[in-house]
């Protein structure tokens, strides 16, 4: 087997459970690609504060890419490259690669009049709106909010397919990005995450001289990221279909939505890399 290759994973919806953040039943993958020494990257729209509880609680150490591709998260015990820049925060060292969240906060108010749409973005929430929003524990939800690279944000009483179209178009003219998640759509001022995934592929040494990458994901923000690997897998929807926004050739769907899903994904490709 090639023990040379990375798996880059969305959390919510993907390798977590989307209305319950239950992660268990993709236990036995995690420990398969934990004997294997295969790195587990999160590549999420969570915060540093977010993935690195999950890291701990996942046995995960990183790196990780958060904020949809904003910052890539970097152990503290690793060294980065000659000629990196990283900065110290919660424990970790964080390679920027987005746009400050202040100038996202005020975007987002300038677009928002002129789509002439009511946006209202996760700065304006509460802790406890965002634990009615996304049934997140109370702590986590106050780690949602330590953002620096991506504003989360809800359209409100509008067609959101029309206005998510001006939304779009506004926020090109100013340089950003707007994309959906599977919960929120997201503002952000850099190159998501596809283009994080490259850059971590190319910070991280890899014994054969080149990984061979596999990413899961399940929403239109992770559509980079799959585009970036060379074994895309789409995770189904709650409801067990596909986000239509997310067409790629030759991307796997997985057989079930969340962890139940990704871990038969993940079991999959183990095995074809054992068989070659």
């Amino acid at each position: 087997m090639n023990p040379y290759f990375i798996v880059f994973t969305d959390l919510d919806g993907t390798l977590l459970d989307a209305r319950t953040y239950a992660w268990e039943p993709a236990a036995p993958a995690l420990a398969a690609l934990k004997a294997r020494g295969v790195p587990v990257v999160f590549c999420t729209s969570k915060t540093l504060a977010e993935a690195a509880l999950w890291a701990e609680r996942l046995d995960c150490p990183g790196p990780h890419i958060v904020e949809n591709g904003g910052g890539i998260a970097w152990p503290r015990d690793l060294p980065l490259p000659d000629g990196v820049a990283g900065e110290i925060e919660e424990g970790w060292t964080i390679v920027p690669l987005g746009a400050p969240y202040d100038s996202l906060r005020a975007a987002l108010r300038d677009i928002a009049s002129d789509a002439g749409c009511r946006l209202s973005g996760l700065g304006d929430w509460t802790v406890e709106e965002i634990i009615m929003l996304t049934g997140l524990p109370m702590e986590e939800a106050g780690r949602a909010r330590r953002r620096r690279f991506d504003e989360p944000f809800r359209i409100i009483g509008a067609d959101e397919e029309a206005c998510g179209s001006a939304v779009r178009l506004s926020a090109a003219k100013r340089g950003f990005s707007v994309v959906r998640g599977g919960r929120f759509w997201h503002l952000f001022g850099h190159g998501g995450k596809g283009a994080a995934v490259e850059r971590l592929v190319d910070l991280l040494p890899c014994p054969s001289g080149r990984w061979l990458t596999v990413g899961l994901g399940d929403a239109e923000n992770d559509l980079p990221m799959l585009e970036a690997v060379d074994v895309p897998v789409l995770v189904p929807r709650p409801d067990g279909t596909c986000d239509p926004a997310v067409s790629l050739p030759g991307v796997r769907r997985a057989d079930a939505p969340g962890p139940e899903g990704w871990v038969r994904a993940v079991l999959s490709v183990l095995a074809e890399q054992k068989a070659g």
